[in-house]
C-alpha cells in the first residue's frame, strides 16, 4: 500500500543515504520522498521508494545507529538499498514493546528521533 512519508522518515531516509548517493541520486531521492510502498510487519515496518537511477547493488546502511521513540516505545532505523529501490526498516527494540508486538500506528505519533554514535546493546 502507498502512504505518504511522514517528516521524520524523509529527515532520516536522506541523513542515512546523503554518503551513499551520488548527487544526482540525492536529487532524484528527494522528488521520490512524497509517498513510498508501506508493509507492516507486526513488529515494525518498510518504506520503499524506487527509481532506475537508484544503486542495483545490496547494500545495508546501519550506521550511523540511527534511533526513534514515540511514548515508551524506542526504535532503530536502517536503509536496504537493492535492485534500484531504497527501504528503510523501522524496527522495535526487544525491551521497549510488550508481547503485542510493534502498534501500527507508531507512524502517527509524536515521534522523535536522534543519532547515537554506539549502539545501546542492553536494548537489544
Amino acid at each position: 500500500m502507498k502512504v505518504k512519508l511522514k517528516s521524520f522518515e524523509q529527515q532520516i531516509i536522506r541523513f542515512l543515504a546523503q554518503a551513499h548517493l551520488s548527487g544526482e541520486q540525492r536529487a532524484k531521492l528527494s522528488q521520490c520522498l512524497d509517498y513510498a510502498q508501506y508493509e507492516y510487519t507486526g513488529w515494525g515496518y518498510y518504506l520503499t521508494v524506487a527509481d532506475e537511477i537508484f544503486p542495483k547493488e545490496h547494500a545495508i546502511i546501519d550506521t550511523p545507529w540511527v534511533c526513534a521513540s514515540a511514548g515508551s516505545l524506542e526504535t532503530g532505523y536502517l536503509l536496504i538499498f537493492l535492485d534500484s529501490e531504497i527501504t528503510l526498516e523501522c524496527f522495535p527494540y526487544i525491551n521497549s514493546h510488550d508481547q503485542c508486538g510493534f502498534p501500527e500506528g507508531f507512524r502517527g505519533m509524536d515521534v522523535s528521533w536522534w543519532v547515537q554514535s554506539e549502539p545501546d546493546t542492553s536494548a537489544i
